[in-house]
């Protein structure tokens, strides 16, 4: 509900802790942005700028807008876009996960994160056993 409250701008006085700060964040950074939307602030350049004294927004997409500007936030959406709609489906999933991770932090480190690599890895070992399956079947019966 905390999540409903953020984006419905109804945050309760319960809510200012991690969610409240990410959220005055997330407002310091798009200001930065509104004021610098050609060169941004510069690359690092957050901490100095933010009246928190956070290193990063904990909204990496927006950092990068932020700190690099348009002309680099545009390619790195290009980017984006190239890796969610023209890649196999595996990557996609990966870049899916790192794009909703980033979205919410800018730490990729975090070690419950990780599990998702094991999952993964459980997915691609099992296609790959169904894929040789397969491939051994159709030969099997033409000899």
């Amino acid at each position: 509900m905390a999540i409903f409250r953020v984006f419905g701008g109804d945050l309760e006085e319960t809510d200012q802790g991690s969610i409240g700060t990410r959220s005055d964040l997330f407002l310091e950074a798009y200001s930065f942005f509104l004021k610098n939307p050609i060169s941004g602030i510069g690359l690092g350049n957050f901490k100095a700028y933010s009246v928190y004294g956070f290193d990063y927004p904990h909204n990496a997409h927006l950092e990068v807008f932020t700190e690099n500007g348009l002309f680099i936030g545009i390619i790195y959406l290009l980017f984006i876009a190239y890796g969610l709609f023209i890649s196999k489906s595996f990557l996609r999933i990966i870049i899916f996960y790192f794009l909703l991770v980033c979205t919410f932090s800018g730490d990729l480190g975090y070690l419950r994160f990780a599990f998702i690599f094991i999952l993964l890895s459980i997915c691609i070992n099992k296609e790959s056993k169904k894929d040789d399956f397969k491939y051994s079947q159709k030969y099997l019966h033409k000899s």
